[in-house]
């Protein structure tokens, strides 16, 4: 029995090692792949991590373009930093009628610049000015005034033609008299950048995301304003009152300014010193 159970407990055993070493190959091939499997899901995230990092980045180091505003009050406030020394934002854009004040900061602690050529400079790192409507426009240069930080441009543009041989253009109006005699609207299609160069389409019709721009033309006394607001086919406001500007006889202009984002019927209703002067119906479609 002994010999006849030997060769039965000899295979048994056999496959038994056979078993133990299909378990141990099945395991090393298990740990392997487990192993690859958190290596590409390591190299996956940090890789995801490093392009994350290096958007955010990218996001807080110099980030070229239109330095953006805010509004307090009626004025336009641009907020700019100098991040790894330089300027966040590249260009500026002022208009005539604007008031602005300027803030430049290094760590928080303010930096004062000047406006090359101009002799215009802050004071502990603010500047606050009106660019009055009779600035003839141009570029300037705003530059750290005690240190090397690149420079920005700085653009002013005036929208108030001005016509010499009109005697009423740019002159005094002490009378008290105020009035619009002309409105005229300008298209600033979606997704282009205002040139101060190009001739923009005199229109009523806008699409979804254009911008507009104004030229409001009359008899206007000294120390008049003008603001707007959008209003919808019911005469409900929408949108203002926008900003005052400063108004002088003859032709004031101004740019640009958002319209509602819903297609529909409304009107652009300017006002002088508060009061309805004139109203612009306009057609938004998609």
């Amino acid at each position: 029995m002994l010999f006849l159970s030997f060769p039965i407990i000899i295979k048994m055993t056999n496959m038994a090692k056979k078993r133990v070493l299909l378990l141990s190959l099945f395991t090393i091939m298990m740990v392997t792949v487990i192993g690859c499997g958190k290596a590409k899901n390591t190299n996956t995230n940090t890789a995801t991590n490093e392009n994350e990092n290096s958007n955010s980045a990218i996001n807080t180091n110099t980030n070229p373009g239109e330095a953006p505003f805010t509004m307090s009050g009626t004025t336009k406030v641009f907020t700019l930093k100098l991040v790894n020394g330089v300027f966040n934002y590249n260009t500026m854009t002022f208009y005539a009628g604007d008031n602005v004040q300027v803030t430049l900061t290094s760590d928080n602690q303010p930096v004062d610049f000047i406006f090359v050529g101009t002799g215009a400079r802050s004071t502990s790192g603010v500047f606050s000015t009106n660019i009055v409507n009779t600035d003839p426009g141009g570029t300037y240069q705003l530059q750290c005034a005690d240190r090397a930080c690149g420079s920005m441009t700085v653009t002013v543009i005036n929208l108030n033609p001005v016509n010499s041989n009109t005697n009423n253009t740019n002159a005094t109006n002490t009378s008290g008299t105020n009035g619009i005699t002309n409105v005229e609207l300008q298209r600033i299609p979606v997704g282009t950048t205002f040139n101060p160069s190009t001739r923009y389409t005199t229109t009523t019709d806008f699409k979804i995301g254009d911008q507009f721009g104004f030229g409001a033309t009359g008899t206007f006394s000294t120390g008049a304003k003008l603001t707007f607001s959008v209003a919808d086919s019911a005469g409900q406001v929408v949108d203002g009152p926008s900003m005052e500007f400063d108004l002088i006889n003859g032709t004031n202009g101004n740019c640009c300014f958002a319209l509602p984002s819903t297609a529909g019927q409304y009107s652009i209703k300017f006002n002088i010193n508060g009061t309805e002067a004139s109203s612009v119906p306009i057609t938004i479609t998609e």
